[in-house]
């Protein structure tokens, strides 16, 4: 059995976040060792999913409140990333079930562990909740984990003839302010949203270094050995390339359009 490789990084920028990401998908045939990543942003960050519109987001008032716009290589709505752990996994399909769902069940039931692991109680989704808002904590998806009733955890997937990415987000504390700015929220949807999402500090005062250390253990309980590991230089440079021609698109809009407001 290969062991699991553990990739610990700390804020990057979106781009490179989201180049990184894709990297190891395009880069595991080549080696073939299935990866957790865990890493932070290096500002506050709204990420849309892969086919989302950006007219749902007020770029000129991102800009002016320094919120970093970024595209994922997966889908799903849109995301506010700040004061949260995010975990990414890229592993082989054959480690897993077919089909997307029973991928998606099985990495749930390591998240399940690990918030276990730091004295809560979470709850899997058992079918998917409709939702036609832009926002990806407005209702959990099947698989996806609650507490209290409200969604704490945001992930998203996708996958290629021989892997699959799924990375996600656990807010520790969630980031209202910042998101009704993003995408120009009415006080009264706001107010609807809050009652359906929260951050883990909402139910136990939790730190990045527990959570970090907790998504270890359960991931190891349920895939085997995680060792400690960089990026090759492989991944490193094909996400360098992905990161300046790809992901850094979203960033030239947002300083177009702050430009354009001065």
């Amino acid at each position: 059995m290969t062991a699991w490789r553990c990739l610990e990084e700390g804020p990057n920028p979106a781009a490179w976040n989201m180049a990184v990401d894709e990297a190891l998908l395009v880069c595991y045939p080549r080696f073939r060792q299935p990866t957790l990543r865990l890493y932070a942003w290096e500002k506050p960050t709204l990420s849309l999913g892969r086919f989302q519109s950006l007219e749902a987001v007020h770029v000129d008032a991102c800009a002016a409140a320094g919120i970093d716009l970024v595209r994922r290589p997966t889908g799903g709505r849109a995301v506010l990333h700040h004061q949260e752990v995010t975990y990414g996994v890229v592993a082989g399909l054959e480690m897993f079930p077919p089909g997307v769902a029973a991928s998606y069940r099985r990495l749930s039931d390591a998240l399940l562990g690990a918030l276990q692991r730091l004295g809560l109680t979470p709850q899997l989704q058992r079918k998917h909740a409709r939702s036609d808002a832009d926002v990806c904590f407005e209702a959990p998806s099947f698989a996806e984990l609650t507490l209290g009733g409200k969604k704490i955890c945001g992930s998203a997937q996708t996958r290629n003839k021989d892997a699959l990415l799924q990375h996600g987000s656990l807010p520790l504390e969630f980031p209202w302010d910042l998101l009704q700015v993003a995408l120009g929220l009415d006080d009264r949807l706001l107010r609807r949203l809050q009652g359906q999402a929260g951050g883990l500090c909402e139910f136990s005062p939790v730190d990045e270094r527990q959570v970090r250390r907790a998504l270890r253990h359960a991931f190891e309980q349920h895939f085997g050995p995680l060792v400690s590991g960089e990026l090759r230089p492989e991944e490193r440079a094909l996400a360098q390339q992905l990161a300046v021609n790809k992901y850094n698109r979203l960033d030239r809009a947002k300083e177009a359009a702050h430009a354009a407001c001065r």
